[in-house]
């Protein structure tokens, strides 16, 4: 067994949290769960409850304590379709053990919950706090973007980030500043210290598709895919504030997927890592990448003149990068194709310049079924999560292998 996780019994529920989201109050789901064994006959979950029956889209941030928090989007459940809510779980210090699942917030009426992300912040005292992010729509419109923050005992009060928007998208510094990067009329990013209070700015006119974003305390970064014409890239000055500048990223006979691209920045060094298809544009596959691509600026994002392309054995589904100081760590849905029923969750450890795969590809969940379409049965959502914890890597994973779909935060050794 390549991949390893904690022995079930290993959590243990913490402080019991309930969280208030307009006049209901929400409280945490009384049943404990465990992590699960990688690989194992029967998986246990971190996720499953008693009111939702399909959960997908982790997103997983680690605190400079080592504490983890890992949250999900519960699609559909329960009595008359209930269940659609953020989920999270939040680990002891050095990814100790996982309290109770609460519910960060609920769909009301005909609305939807999807796009949550969550990222650490920073407390005075070094103890770890998290910021999750998640949107509130009708299927196929606009909605707003909320805001909470979470600790080990505690969730905030939900708070406005933005309306009429799309696609948020989350991560923060080593100095716990937040960027939000969201789609509107425009592309947009929001920035805040404490959660609480969000300056948004336009970064460009087209809002674009597929955003990410990183930064420093400096700079942020914010990425758009344009269906013909590639992957770009906006560079915020942040401290002190200046317009954004645009800059290309892919190149013009790339045929770049649909996958959101993934951002890093560092000083002047700025890596972005998108992926490329065998397929045509219009191909209902191009969701899946057969190839990455790791493009490289040392101007802080102003140019990418460096591109790299790492064409792993294996087609990719929801490729998650985390970034060391000496390499990169991959983790993705490793496949055939969409469908493919014995498809894997796998990791795989990369040079510093995304040029070479360093070690052998290690096995996190086997088998899981490769499903790309967001309404299809046993369908994994639109992301993964990664971390590294005093050199531990540990992944948040979509396991899809009983026709269900529930998370797993897995230990990978």
């Amino acid at each position: 067994m390549s991949g390893v996780a904690l022995r079930k019994g290993t959590w243990t529920a913490a402080a019991v949290v309930v969280f208030a989201a307009g006049a209901a109050a929400l409280a945490m789901i009384p049943h404990e769960t465990h992590a699960v064994l990688a690989n194992a006959p029967a998986h246990d979950v971190v996720s499953r409850a008693g009111d939702a029956e399909f959960e997908v889209s982790p997103s997983l941030a680690a605190g400079p304590d080592g504490t983890l928090a890992v949250v999900w989007v519960a699609m559909a459940g329960g009595h008359d379709d209930g269940g659609r809510y953020v989920g999270a779980r939040v680990s002891q210090p050095k990814a100790g053990a996982l309290g109770p699942l609460v519910r960060v917030t609920t769909a009301t009426g005909n609305t939807r919950v999807s796009d949550a992300t969550v990222v650490a912040m920073r407390e005075a005292d070094s103890s770890s706090a998290f910021l999750v992010t998640w949107l509130v729509a009708e299927p196929g419109h606009p909605g707003t973007v909320y805001s909470a923050r979470i600790t080990g005992d505690h969730v905030g009060s939900p708070v406005v980030v933005a309306s009429n928007a799309t696609r948020p998208r989350s991560a923060s510094t080593a100095s716990g500043l937040v960027f939000v990067a969201y789609a509107s009329d425009h592309l947009m990013l929001a920035t805040t210290h404490d959660g609480a209070t969000f300056t948004n700015r336009q970064v460009a006119d087209s809002p674009g598709d597929l955003a990410s974003v990183c930064g420093d305390d400096h700079t942020a970064l914010v990425t758009a895919t344009d269906a013909k014409l590639g992957v770009f890239a906006y560079v915020a000055p942040i401290d002190p504030e200046g317009p954004a500048n645009k800059s290309e990223v892919s190149s013009p006979g790339d045929h770049v997927s649909r996958t959101a691209p993934t951002c890093f920045i560092t000083g002047q060094e700025a890596f972005i890592v998108y992926g490329i298809t065998d397929r045509v544009r219009e191909d209902a596959e191009t969701n899946i990448a057969d190839s990455l691509v790791f493009a490289r600026s040392r101007d802080g994002g102003r140019a990418f003149v460096t591109r790299v392309v790492y064409r792993p054995s294996s087609r990719l589904l929801t490729p998650t990068i985390s970034h060391e100081a000496a390499s990169f760590t991959l983790l993705a849905i490793m496949g055939s194709a969409a469908g493919d029923a014995h498809a894997s969750a796998s990791v795989v450890m990369l040079t510093a310049d995304g040029r070479s795969q360093n070690g052998l590809t290690r096995t996190v969940i086997s088998p899981v079924t490769m499903v790309t379409s967001r309404d299809g049965a046993g369908s994994m959502g639109e992301s993964l999560g990664v971390v590294q914890v005093d050199g531990t890597t540990w992944s948040a994973v979509t396991d899809n292998a009983s026709g269900e779909s529930h998370i797993a935060l897995v230990r990978v050794l």
